[in-house]
């Protein structure tokens, strides 16, 4: 800017310099979800109308292919399946339902229906069976007519939680995609009752052929129980074995009693024979022997007292003696009459027990004997019933599967035939267009980020900070002029660029806003700074020059050098002469370089080291001259030095060792984050203080949160109206 023009600024007093610990370099904080999906909509914004083009083309695209093919139309018929109807008229089948296992029966019919048995009628029929390809070409192959019946335009299916199937079909003619569709319903109610129909034929036919072995058997069978009957000249030998069980248990109970009576006889006998009179008497032949001893008792009484009051001689006692012994010796007698009697009736009943144990020994082997025939005969009447009855049931199955063959049921019904809809189902040209434009939509915004993702450009200060690891100390936004140059002067001057007043003044804004982040931040630990960049073009010099002269006109007094030797910039800036000697005489002819410093009239308090001639072997031996140079520079407040790339040329290296700190300028949409990573790999490992990073070229087009130019061009709008300073 000229000193007539030039705004006012405030000086900016700094703090002595002095020794103090580096600073510590913040890293921001990693991008939050919103953070990312404010980026994303700022990505997709940028590029609103690659995005309106591609949904714009596929939607044509597709409109017009839409309007181009063949419609489709689609017809529908209904099949219901009756579970609850019988399998047949009469029998077992009468009583029988369809299937248990309902999910299954469905899954089977709905396979049945795409078969080659259902479609191959219609295919015929309508003339669906495409022509052979391999019939001219004479290779061996499965003709065509051969090969299994797929229409492409039939779609079977099953409503949820129905028993109804739909039959589908597309076709170009609608009256054609009814008939097809009906005619496949029509085919597989047919072929189910085929199926059925040739399943009984198939069955009463073996039972026909079976039928006559059987009967034959029935007859042998009958025929060998007859002639059992004959042999064992009874009518029903269950009868016999009866009879023979009563007998049997009849003897057992008589047996049962016999011995019973044997034992109670042969205790008697044993007690009589080696027992008193008593024993006897007990007996039940002992009633006279009982009378006998009461009356020996009444004769033995007499006669004791006949004994006590008469002598022996008396008639009267030995009357009572005589009949005392006479009725002894008779219960001796009554006792030996008992005792025979009781030892026949023992020996009566033990010649009983065994007759009767004989009895039931016979009858036991008349009964096995009779069990035996029984059991043989109930084999021969049980295999003779079995064939006999095994015989009618398959003469009736034969009946019943006669008559259920020609039964028709209503297992399988077409509940709603097809009608031909004269709407087409495809193409769907809305849908079609809206699927085209959302999907066009989707891929490219997925596109976008991709690229964005991509993308390893400088663009955003946070990610540049936190992927390399250092502080961005500045942003500048994008200042475009004729020459490429940004001088120093405002619009109109003489060097012919043509830049907005409000363009070159929010450039000029973010130049002082990078110079107090740089110089208020270090707190005047900086004395020298250097500014270079990965690669040509990135802004370094006009940075260099801008900060030199924000840095002069905050009132302290400073030195620019122009350090690149093989492309000094700095004339077309400050416009003064490029052939005006510089850097490259003091280090060739060893002058001084204070008298080489270049004033500008519009900034005060600036001087400018030229770069000289250029030369590349000058450039080489700076290493040499400029420590002395920046030792013979302790006067001025801030030494600024312009260098070549730091990537393209070893000067900056050099010069890195030098100064007391480094600033690197990348230009956003350029310059590869990975270059600058090389840059900081370099310089720390040569221990110099990077200051940070400056991103020059921020435009709104570039990156989402940064739009200096503008805030600044409403601000220069409403505060500089066109005419003022």
């Amino acid at each position: 800017m000229t000193n007539q023009e030039q705004m006012p600024e405030k000086t900016i007093e700094l703090a002595p310099a002095r020794q103090a610990p580096p600073l510590r370099q913040s890293t921001p904080p990693a991008d939050t979800p919103a953070m990312l999906i404010r980026h994303y909509f700022w990505v997709v914004r940028r590029r609103w109308w690659v995005l309106l083009l591609l949904v714009a083309l596929a939607s044509g695209a597709t409109y017009w292919w839409s309007k181009r093919i063949t419609p489709l139309y689609e017809s529908t018929a209904s099949i219901d399946l009756d579970f609850q109807a019988p399998a047949g008229v009469v029998g077992d089948e009468s009583r029988q339902l369809l299937s248990n296992n309902t999910e299954q029966f469905l899954q089977t019919q709905l396979r049945l229906l795409t078969s080659d048995s259902v479609l191959r009628p219609v295919a015929q029929r309508f003339n669906l069976i495409p022509p052979d390809p391999t019939a001219e070409s004479g290779r061996p192959s499965v003709r065509m007519a051969d090969r299994a019946v797929n229409l492409p335009g039939l779609s079977v299916s099953r409503p949820g939680n129905t028993q109804v199937i739909l039959v589908t079909y597309r076709s170009t003619d609608p009256v054609q995609a009814a008939d097809i569709a009906n005619s496949i319903a029509s085919s597989y109610i047919e072929h189910t009752y085929r199926l059925r129909f040739q399943s009984a034929v198939n069955v009463s036919s073996f039972m026909e052929k079976q039928i006559e072995e059987l009967k034959q058997k029935m007859d042998r069978s009958g025929a060998a129980l007859a002639s059992y009957e004959a042999a064992l000249q009874m009518v029903n030998p269950e009868d016999a074995t009866t009879m023979f069980s009563s007998r049997l248990l009849q003897l057992n109970t008589e047996l049962t009693n016999a011995q019973i009576e044997r034992v109670r006889k042969e205790a008697a006998y044993n007690a009589v024979k080696n027992g008193s009179l008593e024993s006897a008497q007990a007996s039940p032949q002992g009633e006279s022997a009982r009378r006998l001893a009461e009356r020996l008792d009444e004769a033995r009484q007499k006669f004791e007292i006949l004994k006590t009051s008469q002598g022996s001689r008396h008639p009267e006692y030995q009357r009572a003696a005589a009949e005392v012994a006479q009725l002894e010796k008779s219960i001796e007698a009554s006792r030996q009459g008992i005792l025979k009697r009781v030892e026949s009736e023992f020996r009566e009943a033990v010649q009983r027990e065994s007759m009767l144990a004989a009895a039931v020994a016979s009858a036991k082997a008349e009964m096995d004997a009779s069990n035996k025939r029984l059991l043989e005969y109930q084999n021969l009447k049980r295999e003779a019933d079995s064939d006999k009855r095994l015989y009618e049931q398959l003469v009736q199955r034969i009946k019943e599967g006669g008559i259920n063959a020609g039964f028709q049921n209503n297992l399988v019904r077409l509940a709603d035939p097809a009608r031909p809809n004269p709407v087409p189902v495809s193409p769907n040209t809305r849908n079609n267009v809206l699927v085209a434009a959302l999907l066009a939509l989707f891929l490219g915004v997925a596109g976008l980020i991709a690229v964005d993702a991509m993308d390893n450009t400088v663009r955003d200060p946070e990610v540049v900070s936190r992927s390399l690891g250092t502080d961005v100390v500045g942003s500048l936004p994008l200042v475009r002029a004729n020459r490429g140059w940004l001088s120093l002067l405002p619009a109109g001057s003489s060097n012919g660029t043509s830049v907005s007043h409000a363009a070159l003044g929010s450039f000029e804004e973010a130049i002082c806003s990078l110079r107090n982040s740089i110089l208020l931040a270090e707190r005047g630990r900086i004395k020298s700074l250097l500014f270079t960049s990965a690669g040509p073009g990135e802004g370094k010099t006009t940075t260099a020059a801008h900060i030199a002269a924000a840095s002069a006109r905050a009132g302290r007094k400073t030195l620019l050098i122009d350090a690149d030797l093989r492309r000094p910039s700095l004339s077309h800036i400050f416009e003064y002469e490029q052939s005006a000697p510089g850097l490259a005489d003091v280090i060739a002819r060893g002058l001084d370089w204070r008298s080489l410093l270049v004033r500008n009239p519009s900034v005060s308090g600036l001087d400018i080291l030229a770069a000289g001639s250029r030369s590349a072997r000058r450039a080489g031996a700076l290493g040499n001259h400029l420590p002395r140079i920046l030792d013979e520079a302790s006067d001025y407040d801030l030494v600024v030095i312009d260098s070549t790339p730091i990537l393209s040329f070893p000067e900056p290296i050099e010069i890195a060792s030098m100064v007391d700190g480094i600033v690197i300028v990348t230009r956003a949409g350029q310059t590869d984050r990975r270059a600058v990573a090389a840059i900081m790999q370099t310089l720390r490992r040569l221990g110099a203080h990077v200051v940070g990073v400056v991103v020059n070229a921020i435009t709104g087009d570039l990156n989402s949160r940064y739009a200096f130019q503008g805030y600044a061009g409403k601000y220069y709008r409403v505060y500089h109206p066109a005419g003022n300073s």
